[in-house]
């Protein structure tokens, strides 16, 4: 199969830079959405090499490819919500990952030539929404999900999985020279962190046997957002698989991936604070308050500018920066503060733009 893979790889890139092939057109006509779920961390300094290659090779050619980042070890912020699922694929070596749940554990390396080659193969199905709605005040996700084999798949049980992912995260991150840059990097912004794995490992069975073509079936979602995700800058991810277990990395092959913004969703409810909106420059109380140790500030700037986010103890001497003088595009943005190695007390953040400045307080109890 990676003999296969190769050879296929090496003439699509033939056909790319000899014949003027654009795989973007190629990966807009098929709609097969490659799915990439890779390791990373925040302590991890090879990592914003993956990150680098995710941005500006694999999302610039492949737009619709959907990512998911499953962060690990115990000293990631986020690791709580992905033990499960690094666990389940095997990654101990970071940063790793599979594509399309066939590749196997690759390097980073290898990822850009699997998806090349995955994104010209016609999909096995068609996932489409309907019915789209999000509650702002129960935070319920909700849809029809129809899936339609658009050829006759083999004899298998086929699985659906949602991924609940958030992008503009802010939080520290160990950067080795090789990736540009050498030490810790305060202002550094996580996309497609994974916040909430539904039904992990495995997702839920769609079918169990052969699945003809044009056969459609229908999946009711409902999915409760977490309280510590922003929902204007979360992503649904949906993964329709062949389930194979105890395999997760190979021979579990995506039918096809799906990525839809839950801000694209149609709002019902309440309209309070889980909807906001980048329209003015807002500094938000954080969440939750008191805290120990990690808390969540989100704040939202309208237009581009260059952003200063600092921290200060009651004596007013500053004890952590997270963004200095940064340029950020317009969005919601999100910092996890991290108070471990500071005592509890009070303490003050403040974030100053061009045109804007705005000090809240914070309370850590340990």
């Amino acid at each position: 199969m990676k003999t296969t893979l190769k050879i296929s790889a090496l003439i699509l890139f033939f056909l790319s830079f000899v014949l003027g092939f654009n795989p973007s057109n190629v990966y807009a006509i098929d709609t097969n959405n490659v799915v990439l779920e890779y390791c990373t961390g925040t302590w991890c300094g090879y990592c914003p090499c993956a990150h680098q290659i995710i941005r500006q090779n694999i999302m610039p050619n492949f737009p619709s490819t959907v990512v998911i980042a499953y962060h690990g070890t115990s000293s990631d912020p986020w690791y709580p919500y992905s033990q499960t699922m690094i666990s389940t694929f095997g990654f101990n070596a970071y940063p790793t990952g599979v594509v399309g749940r066939q590749s196997g554990i690759i390097d980073r390396s290898s990822w850009y030539s699997y998806i090349y080659y995955l994104a010209s193969q016609a999909p096995g199905v068609k996932i489409v929404l309907s019915n789209k709605s999000y509650n702002g005040g129960t935070r319920v996700l909700s849809a029809n999900v129809a899936v339609t084999a658009l050829q006759d798949l083999p004899s298998a049980q086929y699985n659906i999985f949602f991924v609940i992912t958030e992008n503009n995260l802010i939080y520290p991150q160990n950067h080795y020279s090789v990736c540009g840059y050498s030490g810790y990097i305060n202002d550094y912004v996580h996309d497609h962190v994974n916040k909430y794995a539904v039904d992990a490992p495995w997702g839920s069975m769609i079918t169990n046997g052969a699945w003809n073509a044009n056969v459609t079936y229908n999946i009711p979602m409902s999915i409760t957002l977490p309280s510590h995700v922003v929902p204007a800058n979360c992503d649904l991810n949906i993964i329709v698989y062949k389930y194979q277990p105890p395999s997760i990395t190979s021979n579990c092959n995506v039918q096809n991936g799906s990525r839809v913004a839950v801000n694209t969703f149609p709002l019902t409810g309440i309209s309070n604070n889980n909807t906001i909106s980048p329209d003015k420059y807002t500094l938000y109380q954080n969440y939750p308050n008191p805290f120990n140790p990690m808390t969540k500030i989100v704040f939202t700037i309208p237009k581009s500018d260059y952003v200063t986010l600092k921290f200060y103890n009651v004596l007013g001497m500053e004890v952590a920066t997270y963004l200095n003088n940064y340029y950020l595009t317009p969005g919601v943005y999100s910092a996890e503060f991290d108070g471990t190695n500071l005592p509890s007390g009070i303490y003050f953040y403040t974030l100053t733009t061009k045109n804007f400045t705005d000090t809240k307080k914070m309370l850590l109890v340990k």
